[in-house]
């Protein structure tokens, strides 16, 4: 690593591979959400849909960032 970009490289590798772990389970919140919407007859959601929604948007932000840095 004298040059730093064997560093850079790991970093790069490494933030590739969290957000594609990130971004799998997006997809599975995702679908459970979907689920839940579509089961819901009360044209209602609960908490757990909520919270599941927001942790759907906080890992789409994180894998943005990454790939903003990827740049």
């Amino acid at each position: 690593m004298p040059d730093g970009r064997s560093r850079t490289l790991m970093i790069l590798k490494s933030d590739a591979e969290k957000s594609s772990d990130d971004m799998e389970r997006v997809v599975e919140l995702a679908t459970q959400l979907q689920e839940e919407i579509e089961r819901n007859e009360f044209h209602t959601v609960d908490l757990r849909s909520i919270r599941k929604a927001e942790e759907i948007i906080k890992l789409v932000r994180r894998v943005k960032g990454r790939l903003s840095r990827m740049r």
